[in-house]
This record gives structure tokens, C-alpha cells and sequence, in this order.
């Protein structure tokens, strides 16, 4: 529900299958099974070695212009290096407003690329948002 990636902090809650579902500790889902459940919390902490990618959504709002989806785009696929999987922006009265969804390494990934991407000419709100 939350979609946890390397450098958020998270909890983990083992099932009576002995399967763990992974959670951010801030998740209220997982303060409500915490509540309900606290024999079976697992700390956790995350491995950053590792080379896989993670989903996450951004939420982008800003000034219309032509070709800013372009540049957005390019500067997120060709100087961050980052998949984009899907895009959704739509524009109304010179606003344009939507989400991206990335493959990102990290949290340090991510908040660099908002960081980035805030910086766009245009841009007023970047944030990540949970699918």
C-alpha cells in the first residue's frame, strides 16, 4: 500500500504463513496491524548494496508552456538515467498537472530527481506520492 524503497524507514510484520510484508513505519496501515498484531513486527533495515529498481510516484503541477512535458521528460530518462513506466499529465487554463511513475534505485535517487525537476522552469510542486 505505501511502497516502501531503499532509505525509507520501514517495519516489517511476519505472517502466520511466514511471509513479511513490508511497510514505511509512518504507513497507517502498518500502524494499525502494529496495534493489532505487535507480537509480529520484524525489524528491518534495508540492504543499499543491491542493483534493483523500485516504482515510485511523483505528483508534477506547473505553468503550461511549449515543450516543457519534453524537457521533463528528457532530463528525467537522459541526465538522471531513471525509467519512466507511465506518465499522465493533462493541462487546463495554462496548468498542467499529473503524475509519473519511475524506476528509482533509492531514496537519495528520488529526492535528487525532485530536487532536479523543481528547478524546471515552470515547475511550482514536485512530490512523491504513493500508488
Amino acid at each position: 500500500c505505501c511502497n516502501p524503497i531503499p532509505g525509507d524507514s520501514v517495519v516489517g510484520f511476519l505472517s502466520e504463513d511466514g511471509a513479511v510484508t513490508v511497510h514505511k513505519k509512518s504507513c497507517p496501515e502498518a500502524n494499525d496491524f502494529a496495534a493489532k498484531h505487535g507480537d509480529r513486527i520484524i525489524p528491518l533495515h534495508w540492504d543499499e548494496s543491491g542493483s534493483g529498481s523500485f516504482i515510485v510516484q511523483v505528483s508534477i503541477k506547473g505553468l503550461d508552456r511549449i515543450g516543457i512535458i519534453n524537457e521533463i521528460t528528457r532530463y528525467i530518462s537522459f541526465v538522471m538515467s531513471v525509467n519512466i513506466h507511465r506518465i499522465c499529465i493533462e493541462t487546463e487554463n495554462g496548468v498542467f498537472e499529473g503524475t509519473i511513475d519511475l524506476y528509482v534505485r533509492n531514496k537519495n535517487d528520488l529526492e535528487k530527481l525532485i530536487r532536479k525537476l523543481q528547478k524546471i522552469e515552470g515547475i511550482q510542486n514536485v512530490v512523491r506520492t504513493y500508488l
